[in-house]
């Protein structure tokens, strides 16, 4: 299956199945960055990655400078079925930095 991870939006779904968005899903690029901007910051690093995207939405030293990140820290991970054939879209979450991982084939 690693022909089908991190296909970016406009590509062409080459098998059918459910797609993850790897930088909102759980365990995904947003949550090592926030484990990373939480040690920046002296803050411990939860292991319950929910309450570490809350931590870092309400933190003071954080709050004012997430701009983008704030609309992927307060979305739910981006699962979406994909057909072979069709174009992947964007994640509603990340947009442009969008990029699916087949998890299930259909």
């Amino acid at each position: 299956m690693s022909e089908n991870v991190n296909m970016l939006p406009g590509s062409t779904v080459l098998k059918s199945g459910e797609y993850k968005c790897n930088v909102c899903m759980e365990g995904g690029m947003l949550d090592h960055l926030i484990g990373g901007m939480l040690k920046e910051i002296g803050a411990e690093v939860p292991d319950d990655v929910r309450e570490a995207r809350k931590i870092c939405l309400n933190a003071k030293a954080l709050r004012d400078h997430l701009g983008p990140l704030r609309k992927q820290l307060e979305g739910e991970e981006t699962v979406r079925s994909f057909n072979k054939g069709e174009r992947f879209t964007e994640c509603p979450n990340c947009g442009a930095q969008t990029g699916w991982t087949l998890t299930e084939l259909l």
